[in-house]
């Protein structure tokens, strides 16, 4: 979540950089993805085997998120970046991948937007099982809204942490695709998808 560390004092800067190529391919593939969800029939409603009724306990699935919400804060909030003990080893390590014949936009920014999205793919999942009647981009709209906190967060409270646009990208795409896992989930075991209910049959 945390930019290249450097030591130079703390720049206000206000303007927003713009999202990085690599960021656009993983919105790509997220639209597309998207798409194909959108044309898929709706499943229809089949009683949940027992294996996987513990998807349906919503309370238990928002003890989860709040849970979840503790180590998220620690790595957002952490007064430097999270990369940074590890930030030289890791561009010797992709220098040499690059020597190697690995392609060049396997780098550093890659590496660091990948793990803001698998960062945030966790958070979409539980909140789509803790709030089973929301639709994926209601999910992926609470995404944006987390991480637009923790980036204005890193903005105003923490000087040695850099905001950015395609930060919010990333981890909204994270959000996205864990509440498309979590709808998969759901229909494997033969839950009634994400924004609808179960026959009133079926409930009582």
């Amino acid at each position: 979540m945390g930019r290249h560390w450097r030591e130079q004092p703390r720049q206000y800067d206000f303007s927003v950089p713009l999202p990085r190529p690599q960021v656009m391919r993983y919105v790509l593939l997220v639209l597309l993805a998207l798409s194909a969800l959108g044309t898929a029939p709706a499943p229809c409603y089949v009683p949940p085997e027992a294996g996987v009724r513990f998807l349906l306990h919503q309370r238990l699935w928002q003890l989860v998120l709040v849970a979840l919400a503790i180590p998220l804060a620690f790595i957002a909030f952490w007064p430097s970046p999270v990369d940074k003990p590890v930030s030289g080893e890791l561009a010797a390590v992709l220098t040499f991948l690059h020597r190697h014949g690995i392609p060049r936009w396997f780098n550093y920014g890659f590496v660091e937007a990948s793990a803001n999205i698998v960062l945030f793919i966790p958070v979409g999942f539980v909140a789509a099982l803790a709030f089973s009647s929301k639709r994926w981009w209601q999910i992926g709209g609470f995404g944006m809204l987390v991480s637009g906190c923790i980036e204005l967060g890193q903005l105003l409270f923490l000087h040695d942490r850099f905001a950015s646009l395609s930060d919010i990208m990333t981890n909204t795409s994270g959000t996205v695709i864990g509440a498309l896992l979590a709808a998969w989930a759901t229909k494997k075991g033969g839950l009634p998808p994400f924004g609808s209910g179960p026959p009133r049959s079926a409930r009582s």
